[in-house]
């Protein structure tokens, strides 16, 4: 198996084979520490695939070119989770690297980043690895908790009544649940879709008749004034 050089490696990468390092490569403002999330790096361009052989790469060789990848990393003394980690913000260094930062913003914003995920998350093979779907199970639980919790805190002020006064037969009268459903909706995208697809099926999505709007906004407040007794508008 041939190896690959540095200048291949680096082609792979759709990088500079040694990109110049300057003060702007530092760390030195919380502005270049953002820079991932503020404002994307550009997608670089290609630089064209240094061949291995004299015939261009055909698909089914795909497997031989990951294995030599594998292989330079690890005379590198790197493994490949040690890798995948250091790239996505697990070493610091590897955080403030122009090189790495570009390969990094690319990869999140290639349209192959959502399949990677969506793979990871049901595996294309008829026997599940338990232990792994056990860990996605745990991090999406985590991490949709955590979103919905945001957003059901950010629906405080729809569901407070006026601070050191009772809620009034006036105030739940005049309460105009299309117009508190709009709010809500635009406020909690994530935790009202959630409620929805819990409050109905598919077959009965299908049926324009039936709106839960009204039923979602009592459990929406009922869950906020469990959280917090000033949330008792109704």
């Amino acid at each position: 198996m041939s190896e690959l050089t540095d200048e291949e490696w680096a082609s792979l990468l759709g990088e500079d084979a040694n990109p110049g390092l300057n003060d702007a490569d530092e760390d030195s403002s919380d502005e270049e520490e953002d820079s991932d999330n503020d404002e994307p790096m550009p997608l670089r361009p290609q630089s064209p695939t240094v061949l291995l052989s004299e015939e261009p790469p055909a698909p089914d060789n795909m497997p031989q070119r990951v294995k030599q990848a594998l292989a330079h990393l690890s005379d590198l003394g790197l493994d490949f989770t040690t890798f995948v980690d250091a790239v996505l913000w697990g070493n610091e260094p590897c955080r403030r690297d122009s090189m790495i930062r570009g390969t990094r913003t690319n990869f999140m914003n290639s349209p192959s980043f959502p399949k990677i995920l969506a793979r990871l998350w049901d595996p294309p093979r008829q026997q599940k690895d338990r232990p792994s779907r056990l860990v996605m199970e745990n991090f999406v639980q985590q991490a949709w908790s955590d979103l919905l919790v945001q957003e059901l805190n950010g629906l405080a002020p729809f569901f407070s009544s006026k601070k050191g006064e009772d809620v009034t037969v006036k105030a739940l009268t005049s309460l105009n649940f299309t117009e508190l459903t709009a709010q809500v909706q635009e406020r909690a995208p994530h935790l009202w879709k959630t409620l929805l697809n819990l409050a109905m099926s598919e077959d009965q999505k299908r049926n324009t008749h039936k709106n839960p709007s009204k039923t979602i906004i009592m459990i929406l407040a009922m869950l906020s004034y469990s959280r917090s007794h000033k949330r008792n508008l109704f």
